[in-house]
């Protein structure tokens, strides 16, 4: 399991290691431990929309 240390939920506003879910040739995809929260790295940490 890959993480990013040290970093900082835009949704629950924890300050968490984010768990790498996946990786593409345009991004990076994260999610909160905390919250559930997933989030696209590269593009500014938008926060990704489940469809």
């Amino acid at each position: 399991m890959k993480i990013v240390p040290n970093d900082y939920c835009n949704e629950c506003k924890k300050g968490t290691d984010l768990i790498v879910t996946g990786m593409d040739e345009h991004s990076v995809f994260a999610k909160c431990p905390v919250c559930g929260a997933k989030f696209d790295l590269i593009r500014e940490g938008t926060k990704v929309v489940e469809s």
